[in-house]
């Protein structure tokens, strides 16, 4: 396995990091939770020592936490200062994930998205991600048809006992009370209304651009401006030896909007070692919305510019779409910029023991968390080293297609 990261002789002192979670209404406490309790249980793995400070509000949209870790292999301890950037607010305000807001999307989604291209972009792409986008469409279809049959069966039931009609058409109405609520309660176990209802979130920001999306990104870019300015005013200047603005899931597409308001502020071109890193892509999700010509102009721009960008991604995660070139996928040029665009594979196989690792890759949105989550075996990309480890991320520019 190739490292994604340079050698321990030029250690990483100081790090900030920029996480954008994805379409998830949970935030800054559920996300350092995870932090903490992952880092501890990696900590048992790489033979590092992880101290994760609590979490105080740093911004109006931002909350951060230190982290000290002493590496069992470098002489010296990197500090990182972990920023939580926040839009959950936002989530639950224009995507508000409920039975009616998924149901009322459904047209929309498997109608007006289908007509553009959007499954039709997942089943070459990303295939486990195309059944799980139609997943709620299948398994409604069926409780219906479920629902009706169970109602039939139990009217007919009744007949068999009294003539009636009243008492068949009580028993057909508890047998769809009954089987609905059923199956409602399944899929919610089953994340389908939450799965829905952030899937089609993605084709409406495409389409409308809300304004309150847009302003939080500037927000976001301001906050990393301001954080940057402060390190180098300080005596002496503390500046980073890297800072890394990291998307997952969702958050990736956001991470994109981060980095392209970034690099608009920036005073001069150069500026401090920003690098972009996306974990569990679905980039494409957005990218091949119709009216998001706007994103697709700031995909370009950061692809252009001299930030280094990194695209983790596995094919064991169905929810992303896995070791694809976004700009290829959205029909854009390739990236020229001097930072360079790589993706690369985030080999959860190599993360644990065949019979864990089976286990593990049965659930789709534990495969998908993995991306934070500690491994079970030493690797050198695990998700700790990546934001507290002491060597800076390697960004390898992928070869030019051939014409």
């Amino acid at each position: 396995m190739t490292t994604d990261t340079t050698p321990t002789d030029s250690p990483v002192r100081r790090r900030r990091v920029y996480y954008l979670g994805g379409v998830d209404p949970r935030g800054v406490r559920f996300y350092h939770k995870l932090y903490q309790s992952e880092a501890a249980a990696q900590a048992a793995v790489n033979g590092c020592a992880y101290d994760v400070g609590e979490w105080q509000k740093t911004g109006d949209f931002a909350s951060s936490w230190d982290v000290t870790a002493q590496h069992s292999n470098a002489a010296d301890t990197t500090r990182t200062r972990y920023t939580f950037l926040g839009w959950e607010d936002l989530i639950r305000e224009l995507c508000p994930i409920s039975l009616r807001s998924a149901l009322a999307a459904m047209p929309g989604l498997y109608g007006r998205y289908a007509a553009q291209g959007g499954f039709a972009t997942a089943w070459v792409h990303g295939r486990r991600f195309f059944w799980l986008m139609v997943l709620p469409l299948i398994y409604g279809v069926l409780a219906v048809l479920v629902m009706g049959l169970v109602a039939g069966l139990m009217a007919w039931g009744v007949t068999q006992f009294s003539p009636n009609p009243w008492l068949a058409c009580l028993a057909a109405l508890v047998g769809v009370v009954g089987m609905g609520a059923l199956a409602l309660w399944l899929a919610r176990g089953m994340h389908l209304v939450w799965l829905l209802g952030a899937i089609a979130f993605v084709p409406r920001w495409g389409r409308t651009r809300p304004q309150a999306l847009t302003e939080r990104w500037d927000a976001f870019a301001a906050q990393i401006h301001a954080d940057l300015a402060q390190d180098a005013a300080q005596q002496p200047p503390c500046v980073a030896d890297e800072v890394l603005i990291v998307g997952h899931c969702g958050g990736t597409m956001a991470a994109v909007c981060v980095a392209d308001r970034f690099l608009a502020m920036l005073p001069a071109p150069g500026g401090p070692p920003v690098k972009l890193v996306t974990l569990g892509s679905v980039i494409p999700l957005l990218g091949v919305v119709r009216e998001a010509h706007w994103f697709r102009a700031q995909l370009v721009r950061v692809g252009n510019s001299a930030m280094p960008w990194k695209a983790f991604s596995a094919p064991a995660d169905p929810l992303c779409y896995p070791l694809v070139d976004p700009f290829a996928v959205c029909g854009l040029p390739a990236p020229e910029g001097a930072g360079g665009f790589q993706v690369k594979s985030s080999r959860f196989d190599q993360m644990f023991d065949p019979a864990t690792y089976a286990l593990t890759r049965r659930n789709a949105f534990r495969i998908h968390f993995q991306y934070l989550m500690a491994t079970q075996l030493p690797v050198d990309n695990d998700y700790f080293t990546l934001t507290a480890g002491p060597r800076a991320l390697v960004v390898v520019p992928q070869p030019a297609p051939k014409p």
